[in-house]
């Protein structure tokens, strides 16, 4: 089958999708659910993988032709696989023998998510040399708030109280905040509320700023009406304060349409 085909079948469904197939979900519970379910397949095909990878190397390392993106695409997402079983092996040597920024990317991500040796050397690496790229550094800022734990969260508030944080800019609101928000629900959905709290809290500061960003924060709400009685009950609760401060248009339209 063609590489490219191989890796978007190694892209499982993702939280939202799996959310939307039932009436009623448990979020915490789906996230443990999928991470049990990623680590068993990596597990059981470890050898399989750990082989592919290796046998993409030279053309991966191409330019921009099919074949080249291709093997990159395939390489990267069986990294992704690895990176939960083999204790960083596999990302710490796609790191040193990266040929261009999308492999640093992906190696920086396989050590970031899965907290491996090597993963706070290659962040700093990134943080360092492109601090005057903005674009590249949304990028990484992206994979730290993107990591597939509950423990995500205290690094997206240590990014909110830094030198990165720039709350007029949105494109690094989306990093930071959106890409907890939306795009890990290991985090958003922690037990404790706190996910819930942060975003919130983010939604009224940022409101003051830009109405239409913050606005589109609470979109990670939209599925509370299926959450599990206890996480409707804390993301009412996360809310609340929100509901009861002077906010824009845009952000009493979104809170409009949830439950109160």
């Amino acid at each position: 089958a063609h590489p490219a085909l191989v890796a978007e079948c190694l892209a499982l469904p993702d939280f939202d999708t799996l959310a939307d197939a039932v009436a009623v979900v448990d979020p915490e519970a789906l996230v443990v659910a999928c991470e049990r379910l990623v680590r068993s397949l990596a597990v059981t095909h470890r050898e399989v993988l750990q082989a592919r990878f290796d046998a993409l190397r030279a053309t991966a390392r191409g330019g921009l032709d099919d074949a080249a993106m291709a093997a990159r695409a395939l390489r990267h997402a069986a990294l992704a696989w690895l990176s939960r079983v083999d204790e960083g092996v596999a990302a710490r040597g796609l790191w040193a023998d990266a040929a261009s920024m999308t492999e640093r990317m992906a190696a920086l991500r396989a050590l970031w998510h899965s907290q491996a040796e090597g993963a706070a050397a290659a962040r700093e690496a990134f943080a360092t040399e492109f601090v005057d790229h903005a674009l590249v550094t949304d990028k990484w800022l992206a994979v730290v708030a993107t990591r597939p734990a509950a423990g995500a969260l205290d690094d997206v508030e240590a990014l909110v109280a830094g030198p990165f944080w720039h709350p007029t800019n949105p494109n690094r609101v989306r990093a930071i905040v959106g890409s907890l928000a939306r795009l890990n629900p290991a985090a958003f959905h922690r037990g404790d509320g706190a996910g819930y709290r942060f975003v919130a809290t983010q939604v009224q500061a940022l409101d003051a700023i830009n109405p239409q960003v913050a606005a589109r924060l609470l979109g990670a709400f939209e599925g509370l009406p299926r959450w599990s009685e206890t996480a409707r009950g804390a993301a009412l609760a996360a809310l609340a304060p929100l509901r009861a401060a002077v906010v824009s248009r845009d952000v009493a339209e979104l809170l409009g349409r949830l439950p109160a």
